[in-house]
């Protein structure tokens, strides 16, 4: 019997890029691998004065050390580029849910820009583990615009939604909010909040608007999953 896909999002090309790029993030923190905040940083900071922000960085790293090896001890040994892996089994599930459901955004544009296809992980499938059905997606232009259409469950939208709040948040400095959907414990909060005050001071503004941008395009849709969440557990209490 075939899956039905609740809910429908439709993402312009910048904002597919965005997508990838938040759940990407999103899914490494729970792997412990915080140097990822690190290279966003890096990656979206004005070239010619990225090394005025050096200092701050390492400062921010004393404080992820320190983080992470409260919230993922079993790695502690490692520098802040390890990780557990993708299937170790202490991961959040949302870490591979939300892995998967970049894959499936991501490969799909990667073979609509490049059909002849590549050896990147860009051409990567989703894996077969995970709670949910990979989400359907479909690259196509709309008035000459490349446009991703994703259809996907509710709890695949909370994800990212949820990824979506993460990645602005970083961008923003916010990274007490940004802990908040890893850890509950208030002293990792007030520690997180303490990396706040090195946050990058050359970010481009055009990426953190948007950011921004998508966060709201991905929260317009969360009345229509809500809805979806509801009948199902009506459906299931019948």
């Amino acid at each position: 019997m075939e899956t039905k896909h609740n809910i429908t999002v439709i993402l312009r090309e910048r904002q597919i890029r965005t997508a990838i790029a938040s759940l990407d993030i999103y899914f490494r923190i729970f792997l412990g691998q915080y140097d990822a905040i690190d290279l966003l940083y890096q990656w979206n900071s004005d070239p010619y004065k990225i090394q005025d922000d050096a200092a701050r960085e390492d400062l921010r790293d004393d404080v992820f050390v320190q983080l992470r090896d409260e919230l993922a001890p079993d790695i502690s040994q490692m520098g802040l580029g390890g990780s557990r892996g993708i299937y170790n089994e202490q991961n959040d599930p949302r870490c591979m849910d939300a892995y998967n459901l970049m894959c499936s955004i991501r490969s799909e544009y990667a073979w609509y820009k490049l059909p002849a296809g590549g050896g990147t992980v860009d051409f990567r499938s989703p894996t077969k583990a995970g709670r949910y059905p990979h989400a359907k997606c479909e690259v196509t232009r709309i008035n000459r615009a490349v446009t991703e259409i994703v259809e996907m469950i509710p709890e695949q939208y909370t994800l990212l939604s949820e990824a979506a709040d993460v990645y602005e948040a970083l961008l923003c400095g916010r990274m007490r909010e940004v802990f908040s959907h890893y850890t509950e414990d208030p002293e990792m909060l007030e520690l997180a909040a303490q990396t706040e005050q090195f946050h990058p001071r050359y970010l481009m503004p055009d990426v953190v608007m948007a950011a921004e941008e998508y966060r709201k395009h991905i929260a317009s849709y969360g009345r229509m999953a809500h809805t979806e969440l509801e009948l199902q557990k009506e459906a299931e209490e019948e």
